[in-house]
């Protein structure tokens, strides 16, 4: 509430202490490069199975590993603003992987192993229909899936027309490799400004408000 409308996508722009905000950016910075080698690991793992990598260290494997990370940061680089893709991703995906997918997975789960014992069998070899699904779930099983299921489908999309809405009104700024042949007045973007407080956010206690942001209509047609 002390910030109001002044405040964005990341709090760190609207913290008028340089101490603070840099050591606040320090720490984040740490903890993306510790935790880039545990995030990462599936996707270059999956890489090197596609490009046929030996399983021991070798140059292909530095190759790939390298173009996986030089990838990443150029797509990093080329969407600045970040927040509103971001919000986009988790308000589709993490519906699915949250709520949807974990209901649906366990109904068919539970059901395949009942057919799986029935058989004699330790393993489901087939997976069961629909129909056998909503015939075999207990009633209470059924309903209170179905419930998180709706529930997680209307909040889904909701929050995905809300990321939409927002991604087509937010202001972008070109990216750093395209700044130098692009002829602007404005070299900072929207993310290079202090976001400052009061009715007009021009209020900082540095008593200089030049670099206070100037985009005032962030949260406009939202």
């Amino acid at each position: 509430m002390t910030y109001g409308n002044s405040l964005r996508e990341s709090i760190l722009n609207s913290v008028q202490n340089t101490a603070l905000q840099q050591g606040a950016n320090i720490l984040i910075t740490l903890h993306c490069i510790l935790t880039l080698t545990i995030v990462f690991n599936p996707l270059n793992q999956e890489a090197e199975e596609i490009f046929s990598v030996p399983h021991h260290f070798c140059w292909q494997r530095v190759l790939v590993r390298t173009g996986v990370m030089l990838t990443v940061v150029f797509v990093a680089e080329s969407v600045p603003s970040f927040g509103p893709v971001l919000g986009l991703v988790g308000s589709s995906t993490l519906t699915l992987t949250a709520l949807i997918f974990p209901c649906l997975f366990y109904l068919y789960l539970t059901v395949g192993d009942e057919i799986a014992e029935e058989k004699g069998k330790k393993k489901p070899d087939e997976i069961p229909s629909l129909a056998e699904v909503l015939l075999r779930s207990p009633r209470r099983r059924l309903i209170i899936c179905s419930l998180i299921i709706v529930s997680g489908l209307i909040g889904g999309c909701l929050a995905t027309y809300t990321s939409l809405k927002e991604l087509a009104t937010t202001r972008f700024t070109a990216p750093c490799y395209i700044q130098p042949f692009v002829s602007s007045t404005d070299s900072k973007g929207s993310d290079g400004y202090l976001n400052c407080c009061g009715v007009w956010q021009n209020i900082s206690r540095l008593g200089d408000n030049s670099d206070c942001n100037p985009y005032l209509d962030f949260y406009s047609g939202k």
